[in-house]
């Protein structure tokens, strides 16, 4: 906890990427001023964003009146469970001191201060899965039933902030009960009770307009039409923007071209309304029934970009005007945002994290997936406590990413980062329990 709160006090006030970070700001700003079920689709507001995270920003910026707690919050709970996960395998002090190491690596030290969903949502997956590794204390302590309301709980909290998180229902299901028929049943309990509640937090802010999860679905829609040149959709886009323009700005590896460049085709509020949602799914399916073909064809093209074709995401030095600052510059509009002057680290943090990185393991996500199976078979041969831990770590961390196969919109390494932390956290087990041994 001191380590996490001197990274977030060196850093501050974290870094506010593009004007995602400020649209969500202004948000919280508002929920903390009129607190919850106030009309915010009256100021503009929307759920393009995950609203969840956005709660607790307002949550941090009522009790601190500023966003510096927001990102010392976000680093301690990445601490706290990385330490109860490392604690399963190893003694007090061990955990302690791998969890610093951990933390002290550049992209860690950079994400944990970055105002963005992953690095949350990887603290709450590192909680839920220190959770499952310490089930035979909790159970009996608590009893199976409290165990499994906690565990239920803390997954939908984490399909909150990434609705991805979702897919690995099963994983979860399978460290936490021992007999099959349990699995399954509490497997497509927790798909169901996440999905019913994804829009929970949308519906208390009055801002459910949107289905975010077709974005990408228009995208493949465009992605079909390129390819087979119009056949399967000459124009059928025109209601939510220019399908002619979205054809020439698509790109495989990224959807922002054709919704956020100049001329890009795609209007991003109307392709997102709730109302357009259903007529854009029947467009898609539509789309890959007429051209198979050409859909196996696209997905194994954006497979390739998600596994072998990641990009770092930048940190510092994005320049943009926003409703909340005026000002161009990233280090003045991040002051004006939060009131208050830059951590002392701050740029000197980025600058680090940008010249020591992992290249290979950040931006080819292939290797990841490499390591994590390799990890599971070797964890056949480990003692029961770390064996069980590597299992849940790799097999979470790959089905994790795998979930961008289905549902896609740009490729960057923050998306990837959840399963770099969980797979990062497999490999210092496993060469612990080796070492050790």
């Amino acid at each position: 906890l001191i380590l996490a709160a001197l990274s977030a006090y060196l850093q501050a006030p974290g870094y506010l990427l593009w004007g995602d970070s400020f649209v969500k700001w202004e948000l919280a700003k508002s929920i903390s001023q009129h607190g919850l079920g106030y009309p915010y689709n009256e100021l503009s507001f929307t759920n393009w964003h995950p609203t969840f995270p956005i709660v607790l920003m307002a949550v941090t910026l009522k009790i601190s009146g500023g966003i510096f707690l927001f990102p010392a919050m976000q680093s301690a709970l990445l601490s706290l469970g990385a330490y109860v996960v490392l604690r399963r395998v190893t003694p007090a002090y061990t955990a302690l001191a791998l969890t610093s190491i951990l933390l002290l690596i550049p992209t860690n030290i950079i994400y944990s201060a970055i105002h963005m969903p992953e690095p949350l949502m990887t603290a709450f997956a590192l909680i839920l899965i220190g959770t499952l590794l310490h089930k035979e204390k909790l159970i009996l302590k608590y009893e199976i039933y409290p165990f499994l309301i906690i565990v239920s709980i803390l997954f939908i909290t984490t399909a909150w902030i990434r609705p991805n998180f979702a897919i690995c229902a099963p994983i979860i299901a399978f460290f936490a009960v021992t007999r099959s028929p349990y699995r399954l049943l509490l497997a497509i309990a927790l798909l169901a009770m996440s999905i019913s509640l994804l829009h929970t937090w949308d519906k208390l802010l009055n801002v459910n307009s949107q289905d975010v999860s077709v974005v990408s679905m228009a995208a493949e829609i465009v992605g079909l039409s390129k390819m087979t040149n119009g056949a399967t959709c000459d124009n059928c886009l025109d209601f939510i923007g220019n399908t002619e323009s979205a054809r020439q700005n698509y790109r495989h590896e990224d959807a922002g071209y054709m919704l956020w460049g100049k001329d890009g085709g795609i209007t991003p509020y109307k392709v997102a309304l709730i109302e357009n949602a259903p007529k854009i799914r029947k467009l898609w399916w539509d789309s890959v029934t007429s051209a198979p073909f050409e859909f196996i064809k696209m997905k194994t093209i954006k497979a390739y970009w998600i596994y072998l074709g990641n990009r770092p995401t930048a940190t510092t030095g994005t320049p943009m005007t926003t409703n909340w600052t005026g000002v161009i510059s990233e280090i003045t509009r991040t002051e004006a945002a939060c009131n208050c002057q830059v951590g002392p680290l701050r740029n000197q943090a980025a600058e680090l994290a940008t010249n020591i990185r992992f290249p290979a393991l950040e931006e080819k996500p292939l290797l990841g997936l490499a390591i994590c199976l390799a990890l599971i078979v070797s964890s056949l041969a480990l003692p029961s406590p770390s064996a069980t831990a590597i299992r849940l770590l790799a097999s979470t961390s790959i089905l994790y990413y795998a979930g961008f196969l289905l549902n896609m919109q740009r490729v960057e390494f923050r998306y990837y980062y959840p399963s770099w932390m969980l797979m990062l956290l497999a490999v210092v087990i496993f060469l612990q329990c080796i070492t050790s041994t």
